[in-house]
């Protein structure tokens, strides 16, 4: 870890021990005025691309998004102690993007974002490391990522303020996330926002009474293709 000369709230750059580090020009996590922000971390050595270590020797046997997870997970808890921080307790806002395939061109065409992903081998991998009230989170669905073969990555923002973060629960009548995250986390004076999106993460589940393609996204923000426009219906959901 680099040492400040001068202002203890002045910028520093953490390079941990036993973590590889990027082969471009950035710093894996950088420690300023009380907080901590880190690089988007990927399972990869910057050497043999995604690292042996986060593959299965039988790619038949092991999950793939397990092991890239544990070993993401593994390197960002070491630079957040590099740090001088708990991931599991400092850690305040996460942002993690998954890689898929879909939508398809002709499936985006048709108005289909759906990814098809299912990130629950990432999020048991995650509550080993980060515990509650867990950050404010946002995941995203992209087509691929800088490091060839990976399927995740994953940065955050850890709060080095010694305090202590509240989580916020749904209130009541509005939908309660399933992955596990805070919709909404406190620190001091500072409160973090989970993303939002126009679903109440039921959708068409278990229900057989619909119209046209099911659909997660919650009832009051679909579009009537004959009236009202999707965009302003699913607005309003989100900012309610």
């Amino acid at each position: 870890m680099t040492v400040a000369q001068s202002d203890p709230k002045a910028p520093v750059a953490i390079f941990p021990e036993g973590v590889p580090s990027p082969k471009m020009p950035y710093s894996p996590a950088v420690k300023a005025g009380g907080w901590v922000f880190f690089a988007g971390q990927l399972a990869t050595d910057f050497k043999t691309g995604v690292a042996p270590e986060a593959g299965a020797a039988n790619p038949f046997l092991g999950d793939k998004l397990e092991l890239e997870s544990r070993y993401v997970m593994r390197n960002l808890a070491a630079t957040v102690a590099a740090a001088g921080c708990d991931i599991g307790k400092d850690a305040i806002r996460m942002w993690q993007w998954f890689v898929s395939d879909r939508p398809t061109p002709e499936e985006f065409a048709q108005g289909n974002t759906w990814t098809g992903l299912s990130i629950e081998a990432y999020t048991n991998v995650r509550n080993e490391f980060v515990f509650e009230p867990r950050p404010a989170s946002t995941g995203m669905g992209i087509r691929e990522l800088a490091v060839r073969g990976a399927s995740i990555e994953v940065d955050l923002i850890c709060a080095a303020d010694g305090g202590v973060s509240v989580g916020t629960t749904s209130p009541e009548g509005l939908p309660k996330p399933l992955a596990g995250y805070s919709p909404a986390l406190r620190r001091g004076d500072w409160i973090f926002l989970a993303g939002e999106l126009p679903t109440d993460w039921i959708g068409d589940y278990n229900n057989p009474d619909f119209s046209g393609d099911p659909s997660a996204l919650a009832k009051e923000a679909r579009l009537n293709p004959s009236f009202g426009t999707a965009r302003r219906s699913r607005s309003r959901r989100t900012i309610r």
